[in-house]
């Protein structure tokens, strides 16, 4: 089966003709747990470190977050929940907290079987 939002004959599971918005959730300090809720995270991180901590990876698979780091102080941390991990390509056997420090950093993480996976990534130089 397949939906086509605005689209007469969509040729994948879901096509739609035009744009997505995502909310958008700012911490500005502390920490914040993440639910379905979440989408787009940006830590305006003027109050001090902000931590976003991943949801347990079980039945949640290909689920994703893009986090933003907006202000020049402080850091943006991402924690996986437990002794689960993130993996990208500086470590690719997996590794737990990602930390970020420059204004700009944006991350994207898919949910996989196996942890949390870097999709993208952007730190600026």
């Amino acid at each position: 089966d397949r939906i086509g939002l605005f689209k007469g004959s969509p040729h994948s599971a879901i096509h739609l003709k035009g744009s997505v918005a995502q909310e958008q959730t700012v911490q500005t300090s502390g920490s914040l747990t993440l639910t379905e809720a979440h989408g787009i995270l940006v830590a305006n991180s003027s109050g001090g470190n902000v931590t976003f901590v991943l949801p347990a990876i079980s039945g949640i698979t290909g689920r994703q977050y893009t986090f933003i780091k907006r202000h020049a102080s402080n850091q943006m941390i991402i924690d996986p929940d437990g002794s689960e991990k993130i993996y990208k390509a500086a470590s690719p056997t997996g590794g737990a907290t990602i930390t970020y420090t420059d204004i700009g950093s944006t991350v994207t993480l898919i949910c996989t079987s196996i942890g949390w996976v870097v999709q993208s990534e952007y730190i600026p130089t």
